[in-house]
């Protein structure tokens, strides 16, 4: 197989689908990695991952204004796509996909919504967020047309609607999930962190040790969720600056809420730190 040396930066939606149409021809695997820009170390995780399991490592720089729900949240959002870039080399990824936002979402009429895992928790206080997750990354897919797509089990409501998608538009594409990436202190990668003053960084250590406690409860026997949910509760009703969004714990397969721990489960968490909105989650009973 002929594999690319140098990579390439492409902008545009004809030459993405050209350049895919070109690997599919050399029956090369291709491994697809969406993401937001304002890469850290989670991403880099994943571009690792791929490249252990495709010959073609495409990645994508969109911030997506359609899955936002505040302009003021969209126009915040951390960018950097010269330092992006820079990464992206580093890692020897074969492409990275930056299209113009408006060849994106231009006269968008056609949407794609998931009824059902889309309803609660994050769903719940972002409405329309998924509808604009699915869509465009459904887009993305079509574009690409990946073999396999990665996705970091940080964002894992929306990971389980991915996959949903796939299974219900018969898509021929694997989703694979990598673990949640961490800092040194706990807290889960994200580049909202980015946001935070540096009080507001130490607090957000917090999520990370109350998701401990709730699996540690566990561990010590208690199998029902609402019990484990309250004690996470009261523990962050002690700490100033953190206001809690949603607890819950959910089968990790189906992502349907749980009474009691019977099977793989995952504790999810939203916490507000500040202004800024960081989400997290736990595997327990693995």
């Amino acid at each position: 197989m002929n594999k690319v040396i140098k990579m390439e930066i492409i902008r545009t939606l004809h030459q993405i689908r050209n350049k895919s149409i070109e690997f599919q021809k050399g029956i090369q695997t291709i491994a697809f990695i969406p993401t937001m820009g304002s890469l850290h170390e989670g991403h880099l995780s994943l571009i690792d991952y791929a490249k252990m399991n495709a010959d073609i490592v495409v990645v994508s720089i969109f911030v997506n204004p359609t899955q936002f729900n505040e302009s003021k949240d969209f126009n915040n959002y951390p960018r950097n796509e010269k330092f992006d870039i820079t990464l992206c080399k580093g890692k020897s990824v074969d492409i990275v996909f930056i299209p113009d936002k408006d060849e994106m979402t231009n006269n968008l009429t056609v949407k794609v919504y998931e009824d059902e895992l889309s309803s609660y928790h994050c769903g719940k206080f972002r409405p329309g967020h998924f509808e604009g997750v699915c869509t465009i990354v459904l887009k993305l897919f079509n574009l690409i047309q990946p073999h396999i797509a990665i996705f970091g089990q940080k964002d894992f409501q929306q990971l389980k609607i991915i996959e949903k998608m796939v299974n219900d538009l018969n898509l021929s594409i694997k989703i694979h999930s990598v673990p949640t990436y961490r800092d040194v202190d706990g807290l889960a990668m994200s580049s909202r962190n980015k946001l935070l003053s540096v009080k507001e960084r130490q607090l957000a250590t917090n999520i990370f040790k109350l998701l401990i406690k709730g699996k540690k409860l566990f561990d010590y026997g208690e199998k029902n969720t609402t019990q484990i949910a309250k004690m996470i509760l009261s523990s962050i009703k002690k700490i100033d600056g953190l206001t809690l969004e949603y607890i819950d714990i959910v089968d990790f397969d189906t992502f349907k809420k749980i009474d009691k721990i019977v099977c793989k489960s995952i504790i999810i968490i939203a916490v507000r730190v500040g202004k800024i909105r960081l989400i997290d989650n736990l595997i327990i009973n693995d």
